[in-house]
């Protein structure tokens, strides 16, 4: 960092977290003893986020989340002392395709606001400005085929999510408002049930494809994936221990997931299988393991997403299904999540599931769950809200 007083220009020592490379792209002034500037450092396994303030006599840095294993931002803007924005990319796994990645600093902490993503390819903001409080523009660019495409985006209020302005908005979202931005995937169709969740999540940043072009509807999902999912849909901020800590034996901090998982494990929306059973031994933590390449199955995926929700928990004399009895593990969970609307079942009658006097459907809780339908339950989830009564006093 270097700073002009009038007469010249002199370098100011700023801190650098990494003993690899540590880089600065963008600077943000709200004045003169309050300076942000943006950028990412190597961690060794990881590229994490890298955001420094000025207070007027020192450069600190301030802890900024990190959604995937490669994180960058390039640019940013200042509002204010309290609204403060940053744009760059990031990676999952082997970061064959990036993500817009958007970021706001609301006074006390930074935290992840989902973003459009077009095309079939990497998506990337490079540039960020801001008229006001709640009408900021960022710019960028995606990959559609071979072509580089260029990409806009506006945020215009607290609480809608930013949209992009590229190609005509779907219709029927059964959750939050519609975003004019389309998925494109091979194998996701405007008759499929999914099509309209999957389009939200995608173009919110949400979800993503393979290298392919395609969604894979029907192939399981795993407990990983759906952590992914409900984390950055509900807009959880990004924490993780300090100090190379982790909560799960199996999830370190080199695993693609790290993030999520331990910004849901910190949120309470998971928790973990203890050690000592087959194949996974204890350390000296006596750590539980996550198992986050196991498939997450129907009960699961109603448990998380309710609690990522933060619904008041439901438990009625009377299930709704015929599979899930009234204090079994997963009966508060379904009956929150069918009250709200965002599951159903499938109907009696059919082999091994015979019908009762109350003619109730079946959930199959012990079930996979597959990407389609993990899409439209969250997607649901998002604009479900206050559909559903609180829980009686118990």
């Amino acid at each position: 960092t270097e700073h002009w007083n009038g007469n010249a220009w002199a370098v100011v020592a700023s801190p650098n977290p990494s003993t690899l490379d540590n880089n600065l792209y963008g600077v943000a002034a709200v004045g003169a003893n309050d300076v942000w500037a943006v950028g990412s450092y190597d961690g060794g396994m990881t590229s994490p986020t890298l955001t420094e303030h000025w207070n007027g006599s020192a450069w600190t840095s301030v802890a900024s989340p990190n959604p995937g294993v490669a994180n960058e931002l390039v640019a940013a803007v200042a509002v204010s002392t309290n609204d403060v924005w940053a744009v760059g990319d990031y990676c999952l796994s082997n970061c064959t395709i990036f993500q817009t990645l958007m970021e706001h600093w609301n006074g006390s902490a930074w935290t992840v606001v989902p973003s459009p993503n077009g095309g079939t390819g990497s998506n990337s903001l490079y540039g960020v400005a801001a008229v006001a409080a709640n009408d900021v523009w960022a710019v960028g660019d995606y990959w559609n085929d071979f072509y580089r495409q260029t990409l806009t985006e506006h945020y215009t209020n607290s609480c809608v999510t930013p949209t992009a302005t590229s190609t005509p908005a779907p219709t029927d979202t059964p959750g939050p408002s519609p975003t004019p931005c389309t998925s494109n995937f091979a194998d996701v169709h405007p008759t499929d049930y999914f099509y309209t969740p999957v389009t939200y999540l995608f173009c919110h940043g949400v979800i993503s494809g393979y290298a392919d072009g395609t969604f894979r509807p029907y192939n399981n999902t795993t407990r990983a994936q759906m952590v992914k999912i409900v984390v950055l849909g509900f807009a959880k901020p990004i924490v993780t221990p300090a100090g190379g800590a982790y909560t799960f034996a199996d999830v370190p901090p080199s695993q693609p997931f790290f993030a999520m998982i331990e910004t849901a494990a910190a949120d309470a929306i998971v928790s973990g299988y203890a050690c000592g059973g087959p194949g996974e031994p204890c350390d000296s933590l006596n750590r539980p393991y996550f198992r986050p390449s196991a498939d997450v199955t129907r009960g699961q995926l109603s448990k998380i997403d309710v609690v990522a929700a933060t619904w008041p928990l439901l438990a009625p004399a009377v299930g709704t299904f015929a599979d899930v009895a009234p204090g079994s593990v997963f009966y508060r969970f379904v009956e929150t999540a069918a009250c709200h609307g965002v599951v159903s079942g499938y109907a009696c009658g059919g082999p091994g599931e015979p019908c009762d006097n109350l003619q109730r459907p079946y959930y199959r809780p012990y079930n996979n769950a597959t990407r389609g339908q993990i899409a439209k339950i969250v997607d649901r989830s998002l604009g479900a809200g206050g559909a559903c009564p609180p829980a009686a006093p118990r």
